[in-house]
């Protein structure tokens, strides 16, 4: 299924950025604001190495500075995402900044957009989990010669430029599929989110769903957690409750990883539970492994960092004649059969080693 395609109004305003990049400028004191702002990355500091711009064939740059808006700054998940902000912005010879809230506050990341749009950030990508809140702020940036790439979410009727991530209504026929063939054609099912209203939960949901209620299988939706302790505690309540389910699913990184620790505690698997979810977290590939879990959706997080980073340095680079591309992230099904690709070779691209290296084909 492909993203949907820019329309008119998206490809004016295009335009309009165009015209306003030149004017926009960036100055020191705003620098020197926007660093002040937000939270940074993994480590002390939430600027790329390196010195001032000619990086590859590309002429000298000013030292753009790029802003990262996230839903869940904290989330594990997130780590490769950061890890892919950082080697982006190293390679283009650029500074960023990782911000936004940690527990999918709409008005934090509002705060923290506002706050880069303010300080004349030349780039901001933004999870935009939330359909419509961010469009004054989108239009804003957009009308301040701020390109704005959506990444992880996705709010396709705002006027940000581009989308980086997940096609996650795919993404949710794909997982209805993999249930099917586990649970059969009947029974009932549980799908776990940190926000099922969300814009990257919605489509999972409406996707799964579809497939699940073709198939005859019961379908229920329960909140878990920003946090693991709370999406294992609420995973583990819900079942308690309600011990006839077939399958336990996440929608996210921790709900996923809490079924998995819940299956294995509880001896599941020996009573015929089924169990899958989204996400490569170390613990939650561990889960495939050892059978707790019957497979989990690999997102590619750190592509959702990585390619953001990029597509807003071509876009300045370019005055806007290029750049900005939705790019729909391959979902790669991670079962025990071809788990231990994963766990046998730690990376940055799954966040389980900060160490650069080559990684050898399996």
């Amino acid at each position: 299924m492909s993203l949907p395609t820019p329309d008119d109004s998206r490809r004016l305003n295009r335009r309009q950025l165009v015209r306003g990049a030149a004017a926009a400028g960036v100055g020191g004191s705003a620098m020197a604001l926007l660093a002040a702002c937000g939270k940074t990355s993994d480590s002390s500091t939430d600027s790329a190495a390196g010195g001032n711009g000619g990086v590859g064939n590309f002429p000298r740059t000013p030292r753009w500075r790029f802003v990262v808006v996230c839903h869940a700054t904290t989330n594990s998940f997130f780590t490769a995402t950061q890890y892919g902000v950082q080697d982006a912005a190293a390679m283009v010879d650029s500074d960023y900044q990782w911000t936004g809230s940690a527990n999918g506050d709409v008005s934090e990341m509002l705060n923290a957009m506002n706050a880069a749009i303010t300080a004349k950030a030349d780039g901001i990508a933004l999870s935009m989990v939330d359909p419509r809140a961010f469009d004054g702020a989108v239009e804003k940036a957009i009308k301040a010669g701020i390109p704005v790439i959506a990444f992880s979410s996705d709010a396709p009727d705002s006027d940000r430029l581009a989308y980086v991530g997940s096609d996650n209504y795919a993404a949710g026929i794909e997982m209805g599929r993999r249930i099917v063939d586990l649970v059969g054609g009947s029974g009932d099912v549980v799908l776990f989110a940190a926000q099922p209203g969300a814009e990257y939960a919605t489509p999972r949901i409406r996707g799964t769903r579809e497939v699940l209620e073709e198939a005859g299988i019961g379908v229920a939706l329960s909140a878990s957690g920003f946090t693991i302790n709370e999406s294992v505690s609420r995973v583990e309540a819900y079942w308690q409750g309600h011990k006839s389910v077939k399958g336990l699913y996440g929608l996210d990184a921790y709900a996923t990883q809490a079924i998995g620790q819940v299956i294995k505690k509880n001896d599941l698997r020996s009573s015929g539970m089924t169990g899958g979810g989204y996400d490569a977290l170390e613990q939650t590939l561990k889960y495939v492994a050892d059978g707790s879990l019957d497979f989990t959706i690999d997102e590619q997080q750190y592509l959702q960092g990585f390619y953001p980073i990029v597509s807003l340095f071509l876009t300045k680079i370019s005055g806007g004649q290029t750049g900005p591309a939705d790019m729909n992230l391959a979902n790669k099904v991670v079962t025990r059969a071809d788990v231990a690709a994963y766990i046998d070779n730690p990376s940055r691209f799954l966040a389980t080693t900060r160490q650069q290296k080559v990684i050898s084909p399996s």
